[in-house]
């Protein structure tokens, strides 16, 4: 968990984008009707775009797929409290797990009762090391993407930890990445991920008139049409930094919100509802904040996409990252996506990891702790449990007088 004192910087690695070959799920069997494929690879590792669609919400009055115990669920600590949730069948995912590698998915922690985390993996494929994909304090909305590959009988495993009460759980499903499974579902159609440098497609705030003119911000009940296939990109400029291609079919956008004095959340969709609110969201927003999140959004018919503000004024900020990109060449492994079978965590910088991993320190070594440094009682600390030496950054990046706080943070009393 984040303190005030200790910033923990997470990479749970979720997904690799590689130019490894991608193999299909263990166990899975080939249907009656199979295709033939140009490249043992065949659709491993492509994306396909989904109508975003609610898959699983705990709240009673909004319950989708609910499962026991109904309602909110637990929180937990030392251990999280976890309950399984079913992918496969729901919201256009195909139903036979030979088909299906991994699911994007944007899951949402509401109405907590104290802080904590989620975590989510594939059931049966539980982290050797606690990781996190959400952490929120009591009475916060949090939302976050993620990709996940299902596990046993093609559920997801939810944990929650918090030291006591309960919290609502929303799972809203995007697309999905096929195996290399040679049938009709999984061969055909997919879409491999670009990376772009990353470039501003849309600001709304005043001066700005990126993609929005005049600039002004949504207001509540708005849906605005962002184009994305052929947009040009500023901040840096980047002409075409999507490319005006109907293979097109999503596109990564990391979008920022910034409200006035409502609550609200932020919805992106690909075509047109005909006048009708969409059920999912992407980034949700307590008054007079400011909040990120990743998405990850199939693109419409129209090569554009579609952002909703439920209430209130809301200024949107959007960069591209990256797009979808159907119709390349079957035997070529760039862009394909490969899940891991569980998240990963690869860096921690909080001071009980120096601390755990001390015991396997050879005597004879000499031991640096290289980040988390913040205060004089951190180096007193480290210092009696035998660390020699110290990396420190952040806490001089963020000093007006890094002198001073070099000498503020080494000067034994």
């Amino acid at each position: 968990m984040k303190s005030s004192r200790h910033i923990a910087r997470l990479a749970a690695a979720v997904a690799l984008v590689v130019g490894a070959g991608v193999v299909a799920i263990p166990g899975s069997t080939l249907p009656v009707h199979a295709v033939v494929c140009a490249s043992t690879l065949c659709g491993g590792g492509e994306f396909h775009p989904l109508t975003p669609t609610r898959i699983f919400d705990s709240r009673p009055a909004l319950a989708v797929n609910d499962v026991a115990p109904p309602g909110a669920k637990p929180l937990s600590a030392p251990e999280p409290a976890t309950f399984d949730i079913g992918m496969l069948g729901l919201g256009g995912i195909p139903k036979d797990p030979a088909d299906v590698l991994a699911v994007v998915v944007n899951i949402t922690v509401t109405e907590p009762a104290a802080s904590g985390y989620l975590e989510a993996y594939g059931k049966g494929a539980k982290p050797a090391v606690r990781t996190s994909i959400i952490n929120f304090t009591a009475n916060q909305t949090v939302p976050n993407v993620s990709i996940v590959r299902p596990g046993t009988d093609g559920q997801l495993e939810i944990g929650l930890f918090g030291q006591s009460g309960t919290a609502q759980v929303i799972v809203d499903v995007f697309g999905w990445f096929s195996t290399s499974n040679a049938s009709d579902v999984a061969s055909a159609g997919g879409a491999r991920l670009i990376p772009t440098t990353p470039s501003r497609v849309l600001d709304t705030r005043a001066g700005q008139n990126v993609n929005r003119t005049p600039a002004a911000p949504l207001g509540p009940k708005e849906t605005m049409v962002l184009p994305i296939r052929g947009v040009d990109g500023v901040n840096p400029t980047v002409p075409d930094v999507v490319p005006a291609n109907a293979n097109v079919t999503g596109v990564l956008l990391n979008m920022v919100g910034i409200t006035g004095g409502s609550a609200t959340h932020l919805s992106l969709f690909p075509n047109d509802l005909g006048g009708a609110d969409p059920t999912t969201s992407n980034l949700n927003l307590a008054p007079n904040s400011i909040k990120a999140n990743l998405v990850f959004v199939p693109v419409g018919d129209d090569g554009n996409v579609r952002i909703f503000n439920n209430q209130g004024s809301t200024d949107v900020v959007a960069d591209v990252v990256g797009y979808m990109l159907s119709g390349q060449a079957q035997t070529s492994r760039a862009g394909r996506v490969v899940p891991l079978s569980s998240p990963y965590r690869t860096f921690d910088t909080r001071l009980d990891t120096t601390l755990s991993l001390l015991p396997d320190v050879p005597p004879d070594r000499l031991v640096i702790t290289e980040s988390g440094i913040a205060t004089p009682g951190d180096v007193a600390l480290m210092r009696a449990r035998g660390v020699h030496a110290f990396l420190v950054g952040e806490a001089f990046m963020r000093a007006d007088d890094p002198g001073a706080a070099l000498a503020r943070l080494f000067t034994r009393s």
